[in-house]
C-alpha cells in the first residue's frame, strides 16, 4: 500500500510512472486529491498497461476531466489485475464516462468504477453499473462451471483409479487361476505317468507268471483226470 494523497503530485516528469511500470509488489495506490491532470493521467495509463500487480487505484479529485478519463480508459482495457478505481470529483462528463464504459466492456475481468461527484447522467451511471454487474455475474457463472468441470474431472479420475484397481484385481485373479491351471496340468501329467508305470509293471508280472500258473493248473487237471479214470480198488482185496 502506498499513500500519497494531498501531496501536490502531478506525475508530469514520468519518474513515478516509470517506477510503477516496473513494480511487482504494490497492490494499493492512493493518489487522492493531487494535481495529476491530463498529462499525469497519460503517463499513469502507460504504466498501468504494463503493471500486473496493482489492484486498487484512488484518483479522486485530480482534475482529470474527460481527456484524463479517456487516457485511463485505454489502460483499463488492457490491465488484468486492477479491479477498483476511484475517479470521484474529476469533472468527468458522459463523454469521458462513455469511453470508460467501452473499456470496461472490452475486458473480461470486472472493474468497479467510483464516479461520484462528476457530471455523469444517471443513464450513463446505470450503463456502467450494468456492465460491472454483468461481468461479475458472468465470471461467477464461469467459476461455477469451472468448478463443475473440475468436479467431473475428479469423478472421472476416481472412476479411472477404481477401474484400474479392479483391473489389477482381475489380473491378479487371472494369474492365480493360471497358476492353479498349471498345477492341475502338472498333477494330471504326474497321474498319467503313474498310470503308465502301473500298467507297465502289470504287463511285466503277467509275462513272467503266466507260464507257471498255466503249468500248475494243468498238473491239477491231470491229477483230477487220473483219479477219475482209475478203477476203484477193493480195500479188502
Amino acid at each position: 500500500v502506498l499513500l500519497l494523497s494531498s501531496n501536490h503530485v502531478t506525475l508530469a516528469e514520468g519518474t513515478f510512472a516509470d517506477a510503477l511500470s516496473r513494480n511487482n509488489t504494490l497492490r494499493v495506490l492512493n493518489l487522492f486529491n493531487n494535481k495529476i491532470g491530463v498529462e499525469g493521467a497519460k503517463r499513469l495509463s502507460a504504466a498501468l498497461k504494463v503493471n500486473d500487480t496493482l489492484q486498487q487505484l484512488h484518483l479522486g479529485w485530480n482534475h482529470l476531466g474527460d481527456k484524463g478519463a479517456q487516457a485511463l480508459a485505454d489502460s483499463l482495457a488492457i490491465n488484468r489485475t486492477l479491479h477498483m478505481i476511484w475517479l470521484n470529483g474529476n469533472r468527468i462528463s458522459d463523454k469521458g464516462a462513455h469511453r470508460l464504459a467501452y473499456a470496461l466492456s472490452r475486458h473480461d475481468a470486472p472493474k468497479q468504477l467510483m464516479l461520484e461527484a462528476n457530471h455523469i447522467s444517471s443513464d450513463m451511471k446505470k450503463t456502467i453499473n450494468s456492465i460491472y454487474t454483468f461481468k461479475v455475474n458472468r465470471n461467477a457463472e464461469m467459476k461455477r462451471k469451472d468448478q463443475e468441470i473440475a468436479s467431473k474431472d475428479e469423478e472421472i479420475r476416481n472412476k479411472g483409479e477404481e477401474n484400474s484397481s479392479k483391473d489389477r484385481t482381475i489380473a491378479t485373479k487371472d494369474e492365480e487361476i493360471a497358476s492353479k491351471d498349471e498345477k492341475i496340468a502338472s498333477l494330471k501329467a504326474e497321474l498319467k505317468r503313474l498310470e503308465e508305470s502301473i500298467a507297465s509293471k502289470s504287463n511285466k508280472i503277467s509275462c513272467v507268471d503266466t507260464p507257471d500258473l498255466i503249468c500248475e493248473k494243468e498238473d491239477r487237471n491231470n491229477k483230477r483226470r487220473r483219479i477219475e479214470t482209475e478203477p476203484e480198488r477193493d480195500p479188502f482185496a
